[in-house]
């Protein structure tokens, strides 16, 4: 999936082992003869230091991907790819500009409580997301506020209910399902999904 013995390799490993929905999918993916590695389009670290993260995953051999920066105006994300591996992507906040309900408080407080340069989620690819999200809710996963659709791309994504740590918001799973074509993330999507991250 990432780097053998790499910062990425050990987070994620943490990840799966605090979120019971992406265990249950992965080891649904393997138990019908996929590779989870090939089906994971993207992983997300939330960051206070977007930089330092730059910087090591530069080390890694992954390069940030030209016009794969986002600002939402209280949080920004920069994205980094490498060939063979999925797109990682470091959300940070604006501490100038947050307000007391936006994205950039959300990803703030979640560093101050979880830790910096943790995934909050992974993404999985498929073909049909409302067929997705039928089958896995009748296997016991349940989902955030609904699939958002950005209606200039056709870029489609939803999360799960997050994983509760000390009664607090932890980690998702993200179903994303891309048009032919689109191979970044958008701006009303991104945001969405952030508020959506921090409903219990």
């Amino acid at each position: 999936m990432f780097p053998e013995e790499s910062f990425l390799e050990y987070y994620f490993k943490l990840y799966v082992m605090g979120n019971h929905d992406a265990r249950s999918v992965l080891r649904a993916m393997r138990d019908s003869g996929f590779d989870p590695s090939a089906l994971v389009d993207h992983c997300t670290i939330r960051t206070q230091n977007i930089k330092s993260v730059a910087k090591k995953l530069n080390t890694q051999g992954f390069e940030k991907v030209k016009d794969g920066s986002i600002d939402m105006g209280d949080w920004f994300l920069w994205s980094f790819y490498r060939p063979g591996y999925p797109i990682v992507v470091a959300d940070q906040a604006h501490y100038k500009n947050q307000s007391s309900t936006g994205g950039g408080k959300i990803i703030h407080d979640w560093v101050e409580r979880f830790g910096d340069e943790q995934f909050h989620h992974i993404a999985i690819r498929v073909e049909e997301i409302y067929q997705a999200v039928t089958k896995w809710t009748s296997w016991g996963v349940s989902f955030s506020d609904g699939i958002v659709c950005d209606k200039q791309t056709g870029l489609k994504q939803v999360f799960t209910k997050p994983i509760l740590s000390h009664g607090y918001p932890y980690t998702v799973l993200e179903f994303i399902e891309r048009p032919p074509g689109c191979t970044g993330l958008v701006v009303p999507n991104a945001d969405k999904l952030v508020l959506s991250s921090n409903n219990k």
